[in-house]
């Protein structure tokens, strides 16, 4: 798995360049209150394993825990997990435990790229956990939604306004919803704080004292709510592309965006090649995104998970769809202004090219619907709202309001959930030791999102990673981060996250 399939859609049908989302089938709930829980049981592993020494000794299970924990004696479900032993001849017993994003992304499926490319100095040391959350991945029940992914693409080859769509896409999901609560699950149990607990089941039944973690993306947002709820065993913790608990990122999303974009913009213009090959970025940017919602054009891409040709109506909605998507792999990001400008003058190769590099991913729909519903949109007021997108550009407050705020706000309208406690709205307070950092190009979750996690850290460190995204999987984060679990209780050396060089945009000879 390269990088650029990393991206993760934060809404429903973002999509709207999405080349076809892998839909995993699910068992109902698969086990009984009859023995005690949580409890692990051992399994074969249903993934692809990285190669030796990094999968020697690997140890697969569910770890099984109640559905509910409110619930006495009520049903339980199944967390798939895969343990890779430590490598190095001194092993420490403090275990690394890695929490994925979404919500909804699994972690199993890409361990077979991760812990050999990038995890593998952690394992030298500390024995590796991955799991996938309640309703995601290999666990069960899935909460998956194929109802959102299956019109994905024939829908492209529609001319849909923005509104259009999300009329089209709110259905799907009231479909997945009818369809999940059928089949017995109870969606209200899908949260943040219960994946908190999960994480601390699954680490103190394996046996775990202490353990580090790694947040990512979302994942930050559940290892800060263990940070508050379930903090005992706890050493240390890194968390990238923050979502703090008291920011709602779907009233942010047109926001941080814009903010990725300006940031794009800025650098283009202060690099002399790029600001000579495209001058005037911004205005030629948005110019598209006008001429394209009046004008749209159709190209006809191949889809690199099938290797056939498919249809796009690319209308300035849906250009900035995919732009954003495009942001968060910063492998896209140099070739953004390319096709910007070869677009306006005719030339639609690199649109073409740049429709067929977004990759598709998997990720279980019904999970995201039931944690945002329980713990953030109900904090989304009209005045949040406004606020959070008073700066905003017309072109992007449209499309991102309409498509991903109201959208979400829509569907909570019918998703099963509970009210909130206040506390899920309110800054995490601790003294474990913590690494925050964020990337320049983040779409999502901007670096000042680290920031605001940091103001009630007692013991944070903060880094911006120049030249990156989402996801900082480069050897400087490594090498800090490495230096970080050896000593959490010390400021790691951050000069080579100085000496990072910054993102060099491609430039094309006009033809």
């Amino acid at each position: 798995m390269t990088r650029s399939s990393r991206w993760i859609a934060q809404f429903p049908f973002a999509a709207a360049l999405v080349l076809g989302l892998a839909a995993c089938g699910g068992e109902s709930l698969v086990s009984t209150p009859a023995a005690p829980v949580p409890r692990i049981e051992t399994t074969e592993c249903s993934f692809t394993l990285p190669p030796a020494p990094y999968s020697d000794g690997v140890q697969c299970g569910d770890l099984i825990v109640p559905e509910n924990r409110e619930v006495a004696n009520g049903r339980t479900i199944r967390l798939a997990f895969a343990v890779f032993k430590a490598t190095g001849a001194n092993p420490v017993s403090d275990a690394w435990v890695y929490v994925g994003g979404g919500p909804g992304m699994p972690a199993l499926e890409y361990v077979w790229y991760w812990v050999p490319n990038w995890a593998a100095p952690y394992q030298e040391k500390r024995d590796l956990v991955y799991f996938d959350q309640r309703g995601a991945g290999r666990s069960r029940p899935s909460l998956d939604c194929p109802e959102t992914s299956a019109e994905a693409v024939p829908r492209l080859a529609e001319n849909l306004t923005v509104e259009e769509e999300a009329t089209l896409a709110l259905e799907d999901v009231r479909t997945c919803h009818d369809r999940l609560v059928s089949e017995g699950i109870d969606l209200t149990a899908y949260t943040s704080a219960a994946s908190a607990l999960d994480l601390h089941d699954l680490m103190t039944t394996l046996g775990y004292r202490q353990w580090n973690v790694l947040g990512d993306g979302y994942g930050s947002r559940v290892v800060l709510t263990a940070m508050r709820d379930a903090a005992e065993g706890i050493r240390s913790v890194f968390l990238m592309s923050n979502h703090p608990v008291q920011w709602q990122f779907p009233a942010y999303w047109s926001a941080s965006f814009q903010r990725s974009l300006d940031t794009m913009f800025a650098n283009c213009a202060a690099d002399a090649a790029c600001n000579a090959a495209y001058p005037d970025l911004e205005e030629k940017f948005f110019q598209l995104v006008n001429q394209l919602n009046a004008e749209p054009v159709t190209v006809h891409p191949v889809n690199a998970g099938t290797g056939k040709q498919f249809t796009v109506v690319v209308t300035g909605d849906r250009l900035l769809s995919g732009t954003q998507v495009a942001f968060y792999d910063n492998t896209l990001i140099p070739g953004i202004p390319a096709t910007v400008m070869a677009t306006l003058e005719g030339d639609y190769d690199l649109l073409t090219q740049g429709v067929a590099n977004l990759f598709p991913f998997v990720k279980a729909d019904g999970v995201y619907f039931s944690v945002l519903c329980a713990e953030a949109m109900p904090f989304v007021t009209p005045e949040v709202v406004e606020e959070a997108n008073k700066d905003v550009r017309a072109e992007i407050k449209h499309f991102g309001v309409t498509s991903v705020t109201q959208f979400t706000l829509d569907a909570c309208k019918f998703w099963r959930s509970k009210a909130p406690a206040a506390i899920e709205n309110q800054p995490v307070s601790s003294d474990i030791p913590a690494l925050v950092g964020g990337g320049e190009y983040d779409p999502i979750a901007p670096p000042d999102n680290a920031k605001l996690v940091g103001e009630t850290l007692s013991q944070h460190y903060f880094y911006e990673f120049r030249g990156f995204s989402l996801g900082v999987w480069d050897p400087c984060m490594v090498t800090l981060y490495s230096s970080f679990l050896d000593d959490p209780l010390h400021e790691p050396d951050g000069s080579c996250v100085d000496d990072l060089p910054p993102l060099e945009f491609i430039v094309v000879e006009a033809k």
